[in-house]
């Protein structure tokens, strides 16, 4: 019976030993990992959604004015797309673009038919030139069109290309 008398005082102070979970141990660890916890949140925040939105923010500065301008001329639709590798890829990424182009009148919308293989090895040369950076960026893109237009302006003999427009930008 010694025995079974020691077993009971042995629970009794196990019982009385085990600690409270809002011991002032147990509350700093918790203070401190919700403190951590704001850190690593307000990293994510700064480091990585904000540049994010950013880039949005960039796109705005595009001249809104000039987009959706009620055309003066004819559209030239060009037939088919062009398909190029994005310089600087190593020939990973492509970039395939349809083109539209806005003409003074029927003279030169012919004249730009007759032309397509040129102005097709132009634009080619030119959008191949460019760099992943500024395909991505709105900006870079409005000046591409008016590298497009100026050359194109060069080729056509009878008249003006007024203005380019994208029909279709694809990055893969």
């Amino acid at each position: 019976m010694g025995e079974e008398e020691k077993t009971p005082e042995v629970e009794q102070e196990g019982a009385e030993g085990k600690k409270s979970f809002f011991s002032k141990k147990n509350i700093i660890i918790l203070g401190g990992l919700a403190a951590l916890l704001l850190v690593v949140s307000l990293v994510v925040v700064l480091f990585v959604i904000k540049p994010m939105f950013a880039k949005e923010e960039q796109a705005d500065d595009v001249d809104i004015e000039s987009i959706g301008k009620k055309s003066a001329g004819v559209i030239y639709e060009v037939k088919d797309e062009f398909i190029v590798n994005v310089a600087g890829t190593g020939a990973t990424r492509y970039l395939k673009v349809a083109l539209a182009f806005e003409v003074e009148d029927g003279g030169t919308q012919s004249e730009m038919g007759d032309r397509i293989t040129e102005i097709r090895d132009l634009v080619i040369i030119i959008l191949g030139t460019k760099k992943l950076d500024q395909l991505d960026n709105i900006a870079a893109r409005d000046e591409i069109k008016r590298e497009i237009l100026n050359k194109v302006n060069d080729i056509l003999k009878s008249g003006h290309a007024l203005n380019v427009f994208y029909t279709d930008f694809v990055i893969q």
